[in-house]
């Protein structure tokens, strides 16, 4: 878009059509190894430039397990609070997890101190699958925006509180083998 100044009261916007480059394409180096068909050779018609129905084929697996891809790309999950709005699967999968963070005691209502900024949130959603295919329930999580803070000014120290399996399984062990008591204080 342009603006052109034709007198001082009015201002006038031409479109101009986008340029197409003439530029001509060719796939990157690295990928010289691997069989990769280039944007010129793939069939122009259809929308998707590389289908997957032209590289993979369900014949050798199980009929359980090709309903299962068929779900998966079946399956469509809300992106924004807006489509999820529209939807009451999802809105019973928000209220759950409000009920969740309530019940949990997650937050408490503070007033917020002077110069300091709100961290904010959003809600991420996902539908939980069957081994079969069939859709096991809705899943909504609200989770902070943590990357708008600032270290040393929202925050000063982290914390974690989460632990893998495989490290308390190890702690045992370690303990077991050096005969470690533990005594209640």
């Amino acid at each position: 878009m342009q603006f052109n100044d034709d007198s001082n009261d009015a201002v006038q916007i031409v479109d101009q059509p986008a340029r197409i480059s003439t530029r001509p394409r060719k796939p990157p180096a690295y990928l010289s190894d691997y069989d990769c068909p280039t944007l010129s050779s793939a069939n122009t018609s259809c929308c998707t430039p590389y289908p997957l129905h032209s590289y993979l084929s369900y014949s050798n697996c199980s009929d359980s397990h090709t309903a299962f891809c068929m779900s998966l790309s079946a399956t469509i999950e809300p992106t924004s609070f807006k489509e999820a709005c529209q939807h009451d699967h999802w809105q019973q999968a928000m209220l759950a997890e409000i009920q969740a963070l309530e019940r949990n005691k997650t937050w408490s209502l503070v007033r917020l101190p002077p110069k300091k900024r709100v961290v904010g949130c959003k809600w991420v959603y996902k539908t939980k699958l069957n081994a079969d295919g069939s859709i096991e329930r809705h899943k909504a999580r609200l989770v902070a925006k943590g990357f708008t803070q600032i270290e040393g000014m929202d925050f000063f120290e982290t914390f974690s509180p989460v632990v893998k399996l495989t490290m308390v399984r190890f702690l045992l062990s370690v303990a077991v083998s050096h005969n470690w008591f533990f005594t209640p204080a």
